[in-house]
C-alpha cells in the first residue's frame, strides 16, 4: 500500500464496510479487523496528515512494515483494545523513519486474563528524525512488549512514555531499547507502572549510545506503583556509554500509595476507592497528556473498569 501526498481518500485494505473516513485504514471496526491487510504501507515524501492512520488487525504475515518518507508528518494509531482486541493476530511492527520527518505512534493494547501475548516495536530514525511512542499495556495474562529503537541518523530524537496496568495474576515482561548511533541524538524514556493483587511486572531499559555519537543525550525514568502488598515490579534501566561527550542518565522508583495524599482526599469527601483511584490516575497522567482527545473513550473506559475490579479486590 502506497499512500501519496496529494491521496487523502480511505484505501481499500479487504474491508467490505462502507464509511468516509480519510485516513489510511480509518478508526472503522471492520477496516481494522481485515484478513488481509497490507504487510507493507510506504509512506511519500512530504506528506502532511491530519487525521491519524489506523493499522488493521491483521496482516497475512503477522506483521507490518511502515516505510516513512522525508519530512512527512503523520499520527499513527495501533489499537487492540475493546472490539478490536479480538480481532488482532499481529505480534510486529517495523518503522523506517525519513529524514526531517515526524511521527507519533500510538500503541494501545488488551490482553484478555490468561491469554499471552508477545509484540515487538522496532523503529530506525534517520536525520533529525522524530518519533514520539505512546504505549499503553492494559493488562491481561502473560504480556511481553519488547521495543527497539534506532538512531542512526543526526540529530534523529525518540520521545517514548509507556504505561502499564497490571492486575490479578498478570505477568508482564516490557524492555525499552534506545541506541544512539549518530552525533547529537536525543532519547528520553518514561516508563509507569500500577499494579494490582498479585501481579508481576519486570522492565528492562537501556539507552545505548556508541561510537561517534558526541553531543548525545539520553534519560531514563521508571517507577511503578504498587497497589498490594503482594504485587511485585523489578525495574532495571541501563546505561552504555562509549562515548564521553554526553549527557545520560537513569532514575527508577517502586512506592505504595501516598496515605498522606490519600488522607487529604478523603477529608475532601472522597471515599477510600475514590481517593485510590484519583491518586492511580495521577501517577500516569504523565503519559496520557500527549494523547488526542479522540482515542481516549476506550483506553479510558477499559483502565476505569480494571482499576475499580482491582481495588475492590483490595479493599
Amino acid at each position: 500500500m502506497t499512500l501519496h501526498n496529494n491521496q487523502q481518500s480511505k484505501l481499500n485494505v479487504g474491508c467490505d464496510q462502507t464509511c468516509q473516513s480519510s485516513s489510511i485504514c480509518g478508526n472503522c471496526q471492520g477496516c481494522r479487523s481485515a484478513a488481509s491487510g497490507p504487510s507493507e504501507i510506504i509512506i511519500s515524501a512530504d506528506l502532511l496528515n491530519k487525521e491519524p492512520l489506523f493499522l488493521p488487525g491483521r496482516t497475512q504475515s503477522g506483521q507490518i512494515k511502515i516505510i516513512i518518507g522525508a519530512r512527512s508528518n503523520l499520527t499513527i494509531v495501533d489499537s487492540a483494545i475493546g472490539p478490536a482486541c479480538s480481532v488482532t493476530d499481529r505480534n510486529k511492527l517495523i518503522l523506517e523513519v525519513g529524514s526531517g520527518a515526524q511521527v507519533r505512534l500510538i500503541s494501545m493494547r488488551e490482553c484478555a486474563a490468561g491469554n499471552e501475548q508477545n509484540f515487538v516495536t522496532q523503529a530506525t530514525l534517520s536525520q533529525d528524525a522524530q518519533l514520539q511512542l505512546l504505549e499503553y499495556r492494559l493488562g491481561g495474562g502473560k504480556v511481553s512488549c519488547r521495543t527497539d529503537i534506532d538512531l542512526q541518523g543526526r540529530g534523529s530524537t525518540a520521545d517514548i512514555r509507556s504505561a502499564l496496568f497490571c492486575a490479578g495474576q498478570d505477568q508482564v515482561s516490557s524492555i525499552i531499547n534506545v541506541k544512539h548511533f549518530a552525533a547529537r541524538t536525543n532519547s528520553r524514556i518514561i516508563s509507569k507502572s500500577v499494579l494490582a493483587n498479585e501481579a508481576r511486572l519486570s522492565y528492562r531499559g537501556l539507552i545505548m549510545v556508541g561510537r561517534g555519537a558526541v553531543g548525545s543525550c539520553g534519560a531514563q525514568q521508571a517507577n511503578a506503583l504498587l497497589l498490594s502488598d503482594k504485587s511485585r515490579a523489578d525495574l532495571a534501566p541501563n546505561l552504555d556509554i562509549k562515548e564521553d561527550d554526553v549527557q545520560c542518565s537513569h532514575s527508577s522508583s517502586i512506592s505504595g500509595l501516598d496515605k498522606h495524599k490519600l488522607y487529604y482526599l478523603m477529608s475532601r469527601g472522597l471515599t477510600q476507592t475514590l481517593a485510590m483511584e484519583a491518586v492511580t490516575r495521577g501517577f500516569l497522567s504523565i503519559t496520557f497528556e500527549e494523547i488526542p482527545e479522540e482515542l481516549t473513550t476506550d483506553l479510558d473506559h477499559i483502565l476505569t473498569s480494571r482499576l475499580k475490579c482491582a481495588l475492590a479486590n483490595i479493599n
